[in-house]
């Protein structure tokens, strides 16, 4: 869930795409078509970044929350990178990755940021096209969905924590 101005942009449901609601009475605006299994949503200058899950029928769907099945792991899948135009409603463009890291999603200066669960990547977002990769980065190796890495842009700097030598609480 975003807010933009005077427009909340949520899902509301797990398999639904993403709906428009006017702020001040609840009105659904609009829908946006080719956002099914939308996970997160930013809003930076008039756009929408979203990561997506278009994988409606895979087993964890049926089994309860989406994105820990089974035993509290994230799974780890190909999702979608979609870029929307808020005031147009529509999709721009769409890429697929073999993953996106859950709180990693960003932007700033033009570009669109995210972690695969090896590098951070960073893309146009002119058209998704992939501008750079870091280095392999260390993460928790047992990333459980108790714990997600993050990642921050400030000032033209990357910043990203994945929990490596992470020791959980017992």
């Amino acid at each position: 869930l975003v807010v933009a101005g005077n427009r909340v942009c949520a899902t509301l449901g797990i398999e639904a795409p993403v709906s428009v609601i006017a702020a001040d009475n609840g009105e659904v605006l609009q829908t946006i078509s080719g956002t099914e299994g939308t996970e997160e949503i930013i809003h930076e200058d008039g756009l929408l970044y979203l990561v997506a899950d278009a994988n409606v029928e895979e087993e964890e769907f049926q089994n309860g929350p989406r994105m820990n099945f089974p035993r509290g792991q994230w799974v780890m899948r190909n999702r979608q990178v979609v870029c929307c135009d808020l005031e147009e409603g529509k999709l721009l463009w769409s890429k697929t990755f073999d993953w996106v890291a859950p709180a990693t999603l960003s932007t700033a200066r033009g570009k669109v940021y995210f972690f695969d669960g090896k590098q951070v990547v960073a893309l146009s977002r002119e058209d998704g096209s992939v501008l750079w990769k870091s280095e392999e980065l260390p993460v928790w190796q047992q990333m459980a969905t108790y714990y997600a890495p993050r990642l921050v842009v400030q000032g033209g700097v990357v910043m990203f924590v994945g929990g490596e030598d992470y020791i959980p609480h017992r």
